[in-house]
């Protein structure tokens, strides 16, 4: 006979961790499976495709000592070495197909989710308000809450956002690692310091990680009421600047400077800060309500503080800082929740470093890391119910369950809007009409369809938004030349090569293009000799 109380407990015991990190992998694999069949897009194709530097590891050396564009002559200020040679590694044991990129790409999603786990497994042993029988539930809720968030579609989807990724990867496992270590030079300290150096070569917002672990130590002493920082956690703290000073040091020598080159933008230092507030506001609600996703987001500035967006960012960030001000001295674990959303974010208010200044500050990539914080206090959120709502837990259980299934709903949907450059560029230009770059990328994206007639107006449009748009005039020129109208091609590739002459495809076009031109005047004499 079934003994049915013994079942009800077999059930009521929670997964251990081996069972939690196979639920976790296969969910993972699950949401992002269809990403498998997507192919290359946007800087996709120059990164990989047109990269040489990744075909040959002899170019090893200069993509370590270089910045990340430097194989297609061009001058930024990223150094990201790692994610080059993460590519590197692929093309040798993928060549060019699309789906080992993803590949990797899920991995490193799925490794993440997993350190989340044991990283809010190890955080929520220590919090002094939620003392529970097991914490793999509450752990388990944050790792797969994080591991189906639609805000990760961009990062995991789109084969570039592999910075994201691995940056985020090595830095919360260098944060796991460290929060674990019990003494000076253990392995599990220096893992940690190899960890964190490894993550600033993928992505420069790695070296806010020193801020978070002092964080972490004050917090936590502070609430059990002992010494905040000490001696010997100054010096724990040291290697992680010295390491900090090393990238430092090696970045000056690949670019010839420390700190990004400002853009110039139209904007007053007084609006800038107040546009600070705004977009917290907006990646904080995002990352709540993730809906209507998009690529390219059109970031419209603030100049008044009475503005009705300005008094609403003002009043989130407020509660914001008060709640996070709160737990400081009520709960240290929801403090380095809401810290792990704010830190990690700071380098992307810093407008004149993005890529398209204030125009284009905004990009869903930069939450992944943000929402390990957004998972964690999630976690805490639904186990401080269970405790005070016990008879409510199978409600509870519903509410948990939906969300993450609305969530890996969202995560399929939104992988197939990646699926190429078309598809991409179309579901962008929807929801910003007023984007330049959207436009002028759906119009390269029809050209390669065929759809020359389309393709040329939504240059046009790109045009008429952005005069200065190399790309968009090379492109026009391509659809003009394939119509046949070899004197409009000329004048769009002269426009391209007067913006950037240092791209050898501009000039490359140009030349071939007049040689058309004085081919087709020279049939054009001959046949008007022969008549």
């Amino acid at each position: 006979m079934l003994n049915v109380e013994r079942c009800k407990t077999i059930l009521m015991r929670p997964p251990t961790p081996a069972i939690s990190i196979a639920i976790i992998a296969l969910t993972c694999f699950a949401i992002y499976f269809n990403a498998l069949f997507n192919g290359f897009v946007y800087d996709d194709i120059s990164q990989i495709l047109r990269n040489p530097w990744i075909k040959d590891f002899k170019y090893a050396t200069q993509i370590l000592f270089n910045n990340v564009w430097a194989f297609a002559g061009k001058t930024t200020n990223y150094y990201r070495p790692l994610p080059q040679i993460i590519y590197m590694s692929a093309y040798h044991v993928f060549k060019l197909k699309a789906w080992g990129f993803h590949l990797i790409n899920i991995l490193f999603h799925t490794s993440t989710s997993i350190v989340v786990f044991f990283t809010v497994s190890k955080l929520m042993k220590d919090s002094p308000l939620l003392p529970l029988p097991s914490n793999l539930y509450p752990s388990l809720i944050a790792a797969m809450i994080f591991a189906t968030h639609p805000i990760h579609t961009e990062a995991v989807t789109y084969i570039a956002g592999i910075a994201d990724l691995s940056y985020s990867f090595f830095y919360i496992l260098s944060f796991y690692l460290y929060i674990n270590s019990t003494r000076l030079f253990e392995y599990r300290y220096v893992l940690s310091l190899l960890s964190f150096f490894l993550a600033t070569l993928c992505k420069e917002p790695a070296l806010t990680l020193p801020c978070i672990i002092i964080a972490y130590d004050v917090a936590r002493n502070f609430s059990k009421k002992e010494k905040v920082l000490s001696p010997y956690s100054l010096a724990r703290y040291s290697l992680y600047f010295a390491i900090a000073g090393l990238y430092l040091i090696i970045r000056f020598y690949a670019l010839g400077s420390f700190t990004p080159a400002k853009n110039d933008l139209q904007i007053t230092f007084y609006e800038y800060i107040i546009n600070i507030f705004s977009l917290f506001s907006q990646y904080l609600e995002k990352m709540i309500l993730p809906i209507q996703l998009n690529f390219y987001y059109i970031f419209h500035p603030i100049s008044s503080p009475l503005a009705m967006k300005a008094i609403i960012a003002l009043l989130s960030v407020s509660v914001f800082s008060w709640f996070m001000f709160r737990e400081f001295k009520k709960n240290w674990v929801v403090f380095i929740g809401m810290l792990f959303i704010l830190i990690p974010l700071l380098p992307a208010f810093y407008i004149p470093a993005l890529s398209h200044g204030l125009k284009n500050s905004f990009a869903e990539r930069y939450l992944y890391l943000p929402s390990f914080g957004f998972a964690l206090l999630s976690a805490l959120l639904f186990t401080w119910v269970q405790f005070k709502k016990q008879n409510q837990v199978k409600a509870l259980s519903v509410i948990v369950v939906s969300l993450i299934c609305l969530y890996s709903i969202g995560t399929i949907s939104r992988n197939a809007v990646w699926k190429d450059n078309y598809s991409l560029w179309l579901d962008t230009v929807s929801k910003s009409p007023d984007g330049d770059i959207p436009h002028g990328s759906l119009g390269y994206a029809l050209i390669q369809k065929g759809r020359i007639d389309e393709a040329i107006r939504e240059l046009q449009i790109a045009l008429s938004l952005n005069a200065d748009l190399a790309e968009a005039h090379n492109n026009l020129g391509v659809a003009y030349r394939d119509k046949g109208l070899i004197d409009d091609a000329i004048e769009e590739f002269r426009a391209a090569y007067l913006l950037n002459p240092a791209d050898p495809l501009f000039s490359r076009n140009l030349k071939e293009t007049y040689e058309m031109q004085r081919l087709f005047n020279e049939a054009r004499t001959r046949n008007k000799i022969t008549n």
